[in-house]
């Protein structure tokens, strides 16, 4: 069976409720779609047997969705938009990386919130949080997680960030740590930008011409080979192609600026007392797995865990091999305090 994405839609809308459905094709003879199974669905499906033909008749309880009511929290004077998955004694908050939103983390959500509760947030100017020019530095934004883990009461959670929320993580970890449980760091670096100035330019560009001239860059930077070359993921790719070109130009200039801005944190890495995960793609070009080995290398009794095949996206291009290293990570915390 393989995975179909796109076609039908990830997440439907019943009576207020978002729904998150994960859809499985079923082959049938001579490779045809035979049908479509849904994940915590009572439904009722036909499809059409090619894909440019496609009929669904869907039909379901909104009680068995597994996503919550979304409302957005009022944090520091943003509205940030959050999604909450489902049920356990302990609480894992996702913090996306830069242009992206908190669906990027949708399949470790699936994969983890059979015994977790799930909690994914879009930073200010991402995606459905509010969109502003101020408090885009990475303090301000610490700040903004720091407060949507107390108001969500999810103290002390796991925090899991990629990129840009693995920098926030960090600042947590050193300021905050009574908040976190456990801290997984993916894709990140605990060093000033290296690239600043060709970024800067990117982001240039894309606000003064055109974002059209700068995704194919963009794209080749931010994902691995696999991925940018499986025409399997053509799908993915162009779901996020969109996602980039999407973003608000004027307000995400500044947040990229500052985020290219942000001091090190390198040396203040040994106050990290919060059990660690570091995850890094080989082939990142963006915080190079040697930044992962330098943050392994300072923060005491971390693991590090590098993803073959895999970019600066691995959450997005490696789904099942982040969301292993995950759950075994957090099993494994389990187990030393039992």
């Amino acid at each position: 069976m393989t995975r179909l994405r796109g076609s039908l839609g990830n997440l439907i809308h019943g009576r207020g409720r978002p729904c998150y459905l994960e859809a499985v094709l079923r082959s049938g003879e001579g490779g045809r779609p035979r049908g479509f199974r849904l994940r915590h669905m009572h439904f009722i499906i036909a499809v059409a047997p090619t894909r440019s033909h496609l009929i669904a008749c869907l039909a379901f309880s909104s009680s068995q969705c597994v996503g919550r009511p979304v409302p957005n929290l009022r944090i520091n004077d943003v509205e940030l938009y959050y999604e909450e998955y489902g049920q356990g004694p302990e609480t894992i908050v996702f913090g996306h990386g830069l242009l992206l939103h908190g669906r990027m983390f949708q399949r470790q959500i699936d994969a983890l919130s059979d015994r977790y509760r799930c909690i994914a947030f879009d930073f200010r100017t991402h995606g459905k949080s509010q969109r502003t020019a101020e408090g885009l530095d990475l303090d301000s934004l610490a700040r903004d997680a720091a407060a949507v883990i107390e108001s969500l009461d999810a103290a002390p959670c796991h925090y899991v960030g990629l990129s840009m929320g693995g920098f926030i993580g960090l600042r947590l970890a050193i300021g905050r740590p009574e908040l976190l449980a456990s801290l997984t760091l993916i894709d990140t670096s605990a060093d000033p930008e290296p690239q600043r100035w060709r970024f800067h330019m990117l982001a240039v560009v894309a606000r003064c011409l055109s974002p059209h001239l700068v995704i194919g860059s963009l794209f080749r930077t931010m994902f691995g080979r696999a991925f940018l070359n499986d025409p399997d993921r053509r799908d993915d790719r162009e779901y996020w192609r969109q996602q980039f070109l999407q973003n608000d130009l004027p307000t995400m200039t500044k947040a990229i600026t500052a985020v290219l801005a942000r001091q090190g944190v390198y040396e203040q890495l040994d106050r990290i007392t919060t059990p660690t995960l570091i995850v890094v793609g080989e082939e990142d070009r963006v915080t190079s797995p040697k930044y992962s080995r330098r943050m392994h290398a300072r923060i005491a009794h971390s693991k590090l865990v590098t993803i073959p095949q895999a970019g600066h996206i691995t959450p997005v291009e490696t789904p099942a091999a982040v969301s292993d290293a995950l759950s075994s990570f957090l099993a494994e915390l389990t187990a030393t305090r039992a």
